[in-house]
């Protein structure tokens, strides 16, 4: 019993990222809502006691909080999005994965984790294979520039918060 939602233009399938991806059964249209992110609500102290199958099938939505499955048994088809160096959707609000462009059937559904991620002491090795490849993947990439520009609107809620009370900061 998954906590997500997952649009019936899309279904998880083999993918070459990371095992399991979600792919588009049918073309999806720029703005479409792909899928809804649920699941209990935790801080980080609860996060490092997760079992590991389990641990990196979230959202951070807060400074201490996440959202996502707690066992194994919650984990369900919209917790199979894979990261990309250039995806093709993107956070709105703090729970809905929408496409950034059209999305072709057959073509794997992607976003950047730096959408969700933050403060913590994330990292992993990027493998989507992609021309603009960061080959590293941590928790402060957000705060990078040039994904701040190429995302605005596709952060997450809290993430665009900061991003836009540290913009505002700068002289």
């Amino acid at each position: 019993m998954g906590f997500n939602w997952l649009s019936s233009k899309a279904e998880t399938r083999k993918s070459h990222i990371s095992g399991k991806g979600t792919f588009a059964k049918k073309n999806i249209k720029k703005g479409e809502i792909v899928a809804v992110f649920g699941g209990h609500v935790f801080n980080f102290t609860t996060w490092d006691k997760l079992p590991e199958d389990v641990k990196y099938e979230d959202l951070q939505i807060g400074e201490d909080l996440i959202i996502g499955p707690k066992k194994k048994e919650e984990v369900g088809e919209g917790d199979y999005v894979n990261h990309s160096c250039e995806p093709n959707a993107g956070i709105r609000g703090q729970i809905f994965l929408v496409a950034m462009k059209g999305i072709k059937r057959d073509e794997e559904i992607t976003f950047d984790y730096s959408m969700v991620l933050c403060g913590s002491e994330f990292k992993m090795r990027c493998r989507c294979g992609k021309k603009s490849c960061r080959k590293v993947i941590t928790a402060n990439d957000w705060k990078k520039q040039e994904l701040q520009k190429r995302y605005r609107g596709y952060f997450s809620y809290f993430l665009q918060q900061k991003i836009d009370k540290t913009s505002r900061a700068l002289p």
